[in-house]
């Protein structure tokens, strides 16, 4: 039915892909076919930035959940190679993988990854409460933590500053 739509065939495979991989954090059967519809969106000439930046993040949070530090480390840099190809991506978007990254370094990562990862997500955080801050709050309040991205780069940098302090 998409086949001669690549581009919407692409999404849609990033869409199932997502979608799996949120039914994986419950049923570890649909990280397999989350996988696979993420890297076939991939593999679409048609797929947008965005698309393959989305489906790069989601197999580098599936690797991360399932303890693959290599794989987890090819998506992230797969992502922050398309990050820095453009400057179009939201400022959620970089903060977003740089939490992934910090993560990544917090579980599985030397001292001198753990802090480098720490100052490059500080940095992305201070951008984007700046963001946050020059933007007039819509009615009804803020709410920036009802987004996953959003709470996940909040949360990691908290995790990461009180690892920190512990040591």
């Amino acid at each position: 039915l998409l086949a001669p739509l690549p581009a919407a065939r692409a999404a849609l495979l990033v869409r199932l892909g997502t979608a799996r991989a949120d039914l994986a954090l419950h049923e570890p059967a649909e990280a397999l076919p989350a996988g696979e519809a993420l890297r076939a969106a991939l593999a679409l000439d048609g797929a947008s930035s965005q698309d393959r930046l989305s489906a790069e993040v989601r197999l580098a949070q599936l690797a991360l959940e399932h303890g693959d530090d290599a794989n987890a480390r090819r998506w992230l840099a797969a992502a922050r190679t398309r990050l820095g190809q453009s400057g179009r991506f939201p400022t959620i978007e970089r903060a977003f993988v740089l939490a992934l990254e910090a993560h990544r370094a917090r579980i599985a990562g030397s001292a001198a990854e753990r802090e480098a990862a720490a100052a490059l997500l500080s940095s992305a955080l201070d951008t984007l409460l700046a963001e946050w801050r020059a933007t007039e709050p819509p009615p009804g309040g803020v709410g920036h933590l009802h987004f996953l991205r959003a709470s996940f780069v909040i949360a990691e940098g908290m995790a990461l500053a009180l690892a920190r302090d512990r040591r």
